[in-house]
């Protein structure tokens, strides 16, 4: 896209053994964006909020790589949008204990349920003998089924890769009261900026947050209002 060469890095059949049974505090699954345990710095500008730490590589608010762009959007007046953002930001969030326990159970015993991946590779068929191996019909059959099963073990080891750095994050954050920095893309869609676990993940992910300070539905409007 845009003359821009594509490089993509793969983990090994070892690496992925290694990353389910390293311990947690391997670096590996660590994330460079996380949630955070205080609240994010309020947007003053397109260039200042998000991240208070000066260890994390400041980012503009808007993703793009149109500098006059960004420098159009940074002087414009624009207090509503901000306070909106900041909203979004200062909600507090938490682990679903139970849901995280069940995920955790899961995937161990390899269920694959909803979007879970395997926790292994499955296995290539076996090949056809060599009296077998002669007749067409019988080896474009076994390339085929050979084909479908490489080509799931191959999404799968990118998604188990994905896995393992959610539930990194979900034991990290068990016991924490957490906040998502907010960024934007060019068209103004509002998304939380740390990777993985997140509330617009995978099902899962998703399955795993709640809100921290839950408000109860006491009247009939309240729930339409929701």
């Amino acid at each position: 896209v845009f003359n821009r060469s594509t490089t993509l890095v793969m983990p090994t059949d070892e690496l992925l053994f290694w990353i389910k049974k390293a311990h947690a505090h391997h670096e590996i699954l660590s994330p460079v964006l996380m949630p955070t345990i205080e609240k994010p710095l309020q947007w003053q500008s397109i260039y200042i909020g998000g991240y208070h730490s000066d260890q994390v590589r400041r980012r503009p608010l808007v993703k793009t790589y149109d500098r006059t762009f960004l420098e159009q959007l940074n002087n414009t007046n624009m207090p509503q949008f901000y306070e909106a953002i900041g909203h979004m930001q200062n909600t507090s969030w938490e682990i679903n204990s139970d849901v995280h326990e069940c995920l955790k159970y899961a995937y161990e015993k390899n269920h694959e349920i909803g979007d879970l991946p395997r926790n292994q590779d499955t296995d290539i068929p076996e090949r056809p003998n060599d009296q077998e191996w002669e007749d067409p019909v019988i080896q474009k059959q076994w390339r085929r089924q050979a084909a479908e099963v490489h080509n799931m073990n191959h999404r799968d080891r990118s998604k188990r890769l994905q896995l393992s750095k959610i539930l990194f994050l979900a034991n990290k954050f068990s016991e924490e009261k957490f906040y998502y920095p907010c960024a934007c893309d060019f068209r103004g869609r509002v998304y939380p900026a740390p990777n993985y676990m997140h509330y617009q993940g995978a099902s899962f992910t998703k399955a795993l947050l709640r809100f921290s300070e839950g408000v109860p539905l006491e009247t009939q409007e309240d729930a339409n209002w929701l």
